[in-house]
């Protein structure tokens, strides 16, 4: 599992120098996920979006202030889209998840969409409704669909054996 950090991520989690990019392919589904710490009211957040469909997750960032945390933090934000979501099988999930790899982001779409859903969360701060309202948000790197969309598309064209 690929989980590519902003500088205010990177900063939150104390990791200087993220590991070096070795030609790293293609993100496949649920592979690549880009994180970045937001402000919501008086608290900070990590947004989650997913590298291909931008189905985004918002979590705490309370206590978690290292490395080894946030890992936890990122693996679980993958179980619960293989649980609740896509309803995987979960000897894929114990693949993709035996290690998290800390990279710098590369793609400015995907952190420009980041910087779309992170407004839109400050927006919604009051109403509770979870993440689902983050994902039924039209974003234009998708073509125009939500990532809540996307999501399912690429749940439904899944190929397990590229992975």
């Amino acid at each position: 599992m690929v989980v590519r950090l902003t500088q205010k991520a990177r900063d939150k989690i104390k990791v200087k120098v993220p590991a070096t990019e070795s030609a790293t392919p293609p993100p496949l589904f649920l592979t690549e996920w880009y994180a970045n710490l937001i402000p919501i009211g008086r608290r900070s957040y990590f947004l989650f979006c997913e590298a291909t469909t931008l189905f985004t997750v918002l979590k705490s960032s309370n206590r978690i202030n290292d490395e080894v945390a946030f890992s936890r933090l990122a693996t679980d934000v993958l179980f619960e889209q293989f649980k609740f979501n896509a309803n995987l099988d979960i000897k894929l999930f114990e693949k993709l998840a035996d290690s998290v790899l800390l990279l710098k982001t590369n793609n400015r779409q995907i952190t420009g969409s980041m910087n779309d859903q992170a407004f839109f969360a400050q927006l919604q701060d009051d109403e509770g409704e979870g993440d689902e309202h983050l994902n039924r948000n039209r974003l234009s790197y998708l073509g125009y669909d939500s990532p809540r969309e996307a999501f399912d598309k690429a749940l439904a064209s899944l190929d397990l054996g590229r992975y």
